[in-house]
Formats: C-alpha cells, structure tokens, sequence
C-alpha cells in the first residue's frame, strides 16, 4: 500500500473521504488522486485522528461535498484562479 499521496477511501459509515500522510494535509486544499490516475484538488472540512500505517502518520481528511464557489456538477478545484475552462494557477487542475 502506497501511503505518498492522498487516495479516496470510503469509511465504515459510506462516507468518501482522503487517506494519506498528515504532512499532505496542512493546506486547505488537497490533490487527491483517482482510480483512473487523474487528480482531483478538493477542499478540506476536517481532519480524522491520525494513525501510523507502514510507519508513516497518516489520517482521513474529510472533504468538502462539492468545489466551493461552483454549482454541484461542474466539475473543477474550487480556487478562484480556476475559471472553468482553463488549468487552475493554483493547483494546476485542468477539466481536460
């Protein structure tokens, strides 16, 4: 199990939430990489309490439901350099 980058997971309860190293989840945004490889930048809500697997720290971060600022759907990171159709200056989101 790769514990580098924050990957989805879903708890015991349903819930998605991020898994990776408490080091990657000191911003309020994070790149969290899907299954089929591309990243997804989401904001933070809260973090789990942080447990050591392959001794590394790691935790859930658990994410906002849907980008701030956009309508559910539309698909993008949320920051306000990202306008939509461009990549985002900030985390380098690209919707292509």
């Amino acid at each position: 199990m790769s514990t580098t980058e924050p990957t989805y997971r879903k708890t015991k309860n349903g819930t998605w939430v991020a898994f990776g190293p408490v080091t990657a989840f000191e911003q309020t945004y994070v790149n969290v990489r899907k299954r089929n490889g591309d990243l997804e930048c989401r904001r933070i809500e809260s973090l789990g309490k942080s447990f050591t697997v392959d001794g590394v720290e790691c935790c859930y971060a658990y994410l906002a439901y849907s980008p701030p600022d956009q309508p559910r759907g539309r698909g993008g990171c949320g920051h306000p350099e990202f306008n939509g159709v461009d990549m985002c200056t900030r985390c380098m989101y690209s919707p292509m």
